[in-house]
């Protein structure tokens, strides 16, 4: 046992009985290997946002060899770890002996690996590292240092397997940004309108470069903005005047998309569905808000942002007249729906209304 790993071993044997002209035991005996190998290695990703950690046992076989009647095959039993940038594996190897002399065939003894435990992980900082580029300049790369572990048992006692990866991360040519700090951060330049709103979001940060130098620097995002649509509906048949409403909330699922990427910064827009559910009929709004953030690979900052709060809806429904039309009789009724939303100052509404017929005969 080691910095490396573990490597066991031990004798396995067996009794085999032969007949020649007088019945005879003999004893067979092989000796099986087992290692279970610690992982170090330096993998380049392109940011330093893991994601959620995956794992997998898998078992593949890696050779034989040959000793007399007994084949030793080299299994491996393979514990996957996966990220959304990189993954590793421990390889632990061990052995199973098959004793065939053409007439008995048996599996020899062995100590199979029992109850693979995942003991999780965790990162720490390390100092950026300069190399040359091989062009007369220098390159500079931010790392982190995840460590991460298993348990195993075998043959009654219990083994710790550990993975130690460099993550490194290309941060530019030197002079490069090696660590930034949030100073300070707002929303300027807001213009409201009925049912939408734009604004600038700007954060100020203070930069550490490879160089040993600092300084200061202001990231904007124009075009910042948050609205709720409304759709055109045609008239309506209902049963009855009897209208209810049943529900009004966000649908459960939202959708995501990046919109822009600018220097450093994220910008995204998330859309949401406000449905409002009545007996008789669904009126469906969707609600869009946008989000940006700060991501110079070692930091995420979220930047200022307006979101909607406190959205709600109000409806009104209008009995007209009751008409005597060709072929049948039926009551007019004019609705009106409104949805609001608190967004910043102001409140936007999306509002649309339509005709409503209900048929008495």
């Amino acid at each position: 046992s080691g910095t490396e790993g573990t490597s066991l071993s031990y004798e396995s044997w067996i009794m085999v009985r032969g007949i020649t002209r007088a019945n005879f035991d003999n004893r067979v005996s092989v000796m099986l290997n087992n290692e279970f190998a610690n992982v170090d290695s330096t993998i380049r990703v392109s940011t330093f946002e893991l994601g959620e950690m995956r794992t997998a046992l898998v078992y593949e076989t890696a050779g034989n060899r040959q000793e007399d009647f007994v084949t030793v095959t080299d299994s491996v039993l393979v514990y996957k770890v996966m990220f959304n940038e990189f993954e590793f594996s421990y390889d632990m190897y061990h052995e199973i002996a098959v004793y065939d002399d053409g007439v008995t065939r048996q599996t020899m003894p062995y100590h199979p690996i029992r109850n693979v435990r995942d003991n999780g992980y965790e990162v720490e900082d390390l100092d950026f590292v300069t190399e040359d580029n091989g062009e007369g300049g220098k390159i500079v790369y931010l790392r982190k240092l995840l460590k991460h572990s298993i348990a195993v048992d075998f043959n009654g006692e219990t083994y710790t397997v550990s993975a130690k990866i460099e993550l490194r991360y290309y941060a530019g040519l030197h002079p490069a940004i090696v660590a930034t700090e949030y100073i300070d951060g707002g929303i300027t330049d807001v213009n409201h309108n009925l049912w939408t709103s734009s604004y600038t979001s700007w954060i100020e940060v203070n930069h550490r470069y490879s160089d040993g130098t600092s300084g200061r620097k202001t990231y904007t995002v124009e075009g910042m903005r948050g609205e709720i649509e409304s759709t055109l509906q045609s008239y309506r048949e209902i049963p009855d005047a009897n209208l209810k409403l049943v529900s009004a909330g966000f649908a459960e699922t939202a959708e995501c998309d990046t919109v822009g990427m600018p220097d450093r910064l994220v910008v995204r827009e998330v859309r949401r569905i406000f449905v409002v559910q009545y007996n008789y009929f669904t009126l469906s709004y969707p609600v869009n808000e946008y989000e940006a953030f700060y991501d110079d690979g070692l930091v995420r900052f979220e930047m200022p942002s307006m979101k909607y709060e406190n959205v709600r809806e109000e409806h009104k429904l209008r009995h007209v007249g009751d008409y005597t039309g060709e072929e049948r009789d039926y009551q007019e009724y004019y609705f009106q729906q409104y949805v609001y939303g608190d967004f910043g100052e102001v409140t936007h509404e999306a509002a649309e209304s339509f005709q409503i017929l209900v048929y008495t005969e």
